[in-house]
């Protein structure tokens, strides 16, 4: 157990989700602070990710953070509705806004709640269903799949990173 109230390094102000890499280092989403940080497995504070923001390298509410076999930084980035990747070392590497076709059950969901469905028929394209809303966690598996909780769209979408 390591960690205090607060906004300092080791502070927290509602930490959220949490990842580990392959060194055993510990990752937290630090929710109100808006970042991301690094521990050692010891609890040393090693690096802070993120700023307040929606600019690039910036984080508004980080709900999780995922790592790959590389120490590449995945996060749901829930107040900006993307996932914000960074370097190992803690630069902004790249963003993923969302690009996916309805699921299933968001079609299901739109059936149920007809206001909904009515405001839709405004939309020309469907493009606001292909984003992110709210992302709530990612991870990435052992296949360098990453796999974004969409939760307000009802959906997991997930992104082969090794085939770009």
């Amino acid at each position: 157990m390591w960690g205090s109230a607060g906004s300092g390094p080791g502070e927290f102000n509602l930490p959220w989700g949490v990842g580990t890499d392959g060194q055993s280092n510990v990752y937290v989403a630090d929710w109100r602070n808006d970042r991301v940080q690094k521990f050692s497995p010891e609890g040393e504070h090693l690096l802070t990710v993120g700023s307040s923001g929606s600019n690039e390298g910036q984080l508004k509410r980080p709900a999780s953070v995922g790592l790959d076999d590389e120490g590449v930084i995945y996060v749901a980035d829930w107040g900006n509705d993307r996932v914000s990747i960074f370097s190992p070392e803690g630069y902004p590497h790249a963003t993923l806004i969302g690009d996916a076709d309805m699921s299933k059950w968001g079609a299901e969901f739109l059936a149920a709640n007809t206001d909904l469905t009515e405001g839709r028929k405004i939309m020309a394209d469907g493009t606001p269903e292909k984003r992110f809303w709210g992302p709530t966690a990612v991870e990435v598996d052992e296949h360098g799949r990453v796999l974004v909780v969409d939760s307000c769209r009802h959906r997991i979408q997930i992104y082969d990173r090794r085939s770009e």
